[in-house]
């Protein structure tokens, strides 16, 4: 088991795919905002290495297209769809075809409807960028839960942390602990010696959420499961930090599927 685990450091995104995926609609994200989007995109790309596809759906803007068709190099595909056959028959098509193992997003487009529920059916994890800075960040940032979820994403937690140089914190909510937290963190904590990467685990008395709201910067890791598919409204009065995972979309977070 610790050959295997060992093994798969360094790997991701594989098992699910080798290249990364950038996708952008010029319906929804603005001009200045692709700009921020393509600059944090080759960030993770130069970290992650493999081919990088930027996929642009609703081509409109000609000054975006002009750049976008001189950053053509052997490991930058520049795909742009002028005949919007649907968004579903399009994203699926490139992930088979240019063998897609990381999907990156930004915010405005991850919250549409329509959005999630092609990715999440895809099974492939998902970067959604935020506004603020990502080569400043500094950790990733798990918040522990009452199902066993974040253990069948663990490991991938781990490989995107070491290969990003972010450190790992996990976030306990001590009012709320369970067995199956206790057990999660156990399994955390083993992995962190199986990778010989040190995590951080923080307990709070007071709600994970509202703590995290005021720190300057993170990536937050969450399972992609059905919960990320509930519109934000209906989430109102739930005590998931699963579920609330839109309250902390002005940072960085990444979508790890629990199964491939």
């Amino acid at each position: 088991v610790y050959r295997a685990i060992k093994s798969e450091l360094g790997q991701f995104p594989a098992p699910f795919g080798i290249n990364h995926y950038l996708i952008f609609d010029m319906d929804i994200d603005t001009p200045k905002q692709i700009t921020k989007l393509l600059r944090k995109a080759f960030f993770i790309h130069k970290r992650l290495k493999h081919k990088l596809v930027i996929k642009v759906l609703n081509p409109g803007d000609l000054n975006i297209l002009g750049t976008l068709k001189k950053l053509r190099r052997d490991n930058i595909i520049i795909d742009i769809d002028y005949y919007d056959g649907g968004r579903e028959q399009i994203i699926f098509k490139d992930l088979t075809q240019y063998h897609i193992g990381l999907v990156i997003v930004s915010r405005r487009l991850f919250a549409e409807q329509q959005i999630r529920e092609i990715l999440f059916d895809a099974h492939i994890p998902v970067i959604k960028l935020a506004e603020r800075s990502f080569s400043k960040i500094k950790e990733s940032v798990v918040v522990l839960a009452h199902n066993k979820d974040l253990e069948r994403v663990s490991t991938t937690v781990f490989d995107i942390s070491s290969q990003m140089g972010f450190n790992l914190e996990i976030v306990s909510y001590m009012s709320d602990q369970n067995e199956y937290e206790e057990e999660i963190l156990e399994h955390f904590q083993n992995l962190s010696t199986i990778f010989s990467k040190m995590i951080k685990v923080i307990d709070l008395e007071e709600n994970p959420i509202r703590v995290l709201r005021q720190k300057e910067n993170f990536l937050h890791c969450v399972p992609f499961t059905e919960k990320m598919l509930a519109t934000p409204i209906t989430t109102i009065f739930s005590t998931d930090t699963e579920r609330l995972y839109h309250r902390l979309d002005m940072f960085h977070q990444v979508f790890i599927p629990v199964k491939i």
